[in-house]
């Protein structure tokens, strides 16, 4: 399920960035103001565009923000060591 989330919103919203994601870390209002920044429309035209978000999705998309975290820091670590 987190991954149809996931993916959902990837295909979606193009146009953001993983670090976009993590910047709104499971908040609705936050992703609907970063996609209508991002496709320059209104918010509330961007609340109409976004996939229906139950109360259940916004841990998965914390989960996503977590997951997109983690790689970043994978990749910190890993052009750090370099």
């Amino acid at each position: 399920m987190a991954d149809d989330l996931k993916t959902k919103l990837r295909t979606k919203f193009d146009k953001l960035t993983p670090e976009d994601f993590a910047s709104v870390a499971g908040d609705k209002d936050g992703l609907t103001k970063k996609v209508a920044e991002k496709y320059g429309i209104s918010e509330d035209e961007a609340k109409k565009q976004q996939p229906s978000l139950t109360p259940i999705d916004r841990p998965l998309l914390k989960s996503f923000q977590s997951t997109i975290k983690e790689k970043q820091w994978k990749r910190y670590v890993k052009n750090s060591s370099s």
